[in-house]
């Protein structure tokens, strides 16, 4: 299925102030996204709460996070998680990886807009995967 994945300007920020030491949180947590969702490289956060599903099993989630490969071996940052839809039928429109495990806090890493929406009915099971390659331009 095709997608757009945007790693954000916030992001690489935070991956500088990771290196050097100062970052707040190492990213762990993927949140799924509603229709009011934008992928692009300005979204920060969700700061409101907008835009972030917190029901039927699609809340913000603990993330397998793995250095791999696009270019050079750990050139790149991937999380995954896969959620389940345990109580009623929900449309999931995208995520966002964040380092926090707090809906509403933390900054955005990268996020990521599906082509389709996914119809989730009960225990349908919806696997997200995120990747940001660090590179210059």
């Amino acid at each position: 299925m095709a997608q757009e994945q945007s790693p954000t300007k916030k992001g690489y920020v935070e991956l500088v102030k990771l290196a050097i030491g100062t970052a707040a949180d190492a990213w762990s947590h993927i949140a799924c996204t509603d229709a009011t969702f934008t992928c692009d490289e300005d979204f920060e956060n969700f700061s409101s709460g907008d835009h972030e599903i917190d029901a039927n099993g699609l809340d913000r989630a603990s993330a397998t996070m793995t250095a791999e490969q696009t270019t050079i071996a750990g050139d790149t940052i991937q999380a995954t998680h896969q959620f389940t839809c345990d109580t009623a039928s929900q449309d999931v429109y995208g995520f966002a990886v964040f380092n926090s495990a707090t809906k509403d806090l933390g900054d955005a890493l990268m996020s990521c807009k599906f082509a389709a929406v996914q119809s989730l009915e009960i225990d349908d099971k919806l696997t997200c995967t995120g990747k940001c390659q660090i590179k210059k331009d």
